[in-house]
């Protein structure tokens, strides 16, 4: 489960098979809800809006990656979503004309 706190940073929470783990703090300035999408297993992409209206991609592959910059100029929280066993992300969002635009990125 992921959201954003009240700090606008990333949280995130996890069931292991017999519990929820507590909340873990993973950084990041957001201005949007942020979205999962999981195209392989173990490797997990987030993605929101941040400061300035970029957007912002946090990887798992076994660990965390740093935030990186996804670019472009986005109003609303993205969608994400991938075919199972690719490594292809295509993120959806509402432009700056308000117009419905896609963007592909490659996934953790």
């Amino acid at each position: 489960m992921f959201v954003r706190g009240t700090d606008n940073g990333l949280w995130h929470k996890w069931w292991d098979g017999g519990r929820w783990n507590g909340w873990e703090p993973l950084g990041g300035n957001l201005t949007s809800a942020p979205e999962a999408a999981s195209c392989t297993s173990g490797h997990l992409d987030i993605f929101a809006t941040g400061v300035g209206s970029g957007l912002m991609q946090l990887g798992y592959s076994g660990g965390w990656t740093a935030w990186r910059s996804v670019g472009g100029t986005w109003t609303s929280s993205p969608g994400a979503v991938c075919l199972t066993g690719t490594s292809t992300v295509d993120l959806f969002e509402r432009g700056t004309d308000n117009a419905l635009w896609q963007a592909s990125v490659q996934g953790s």
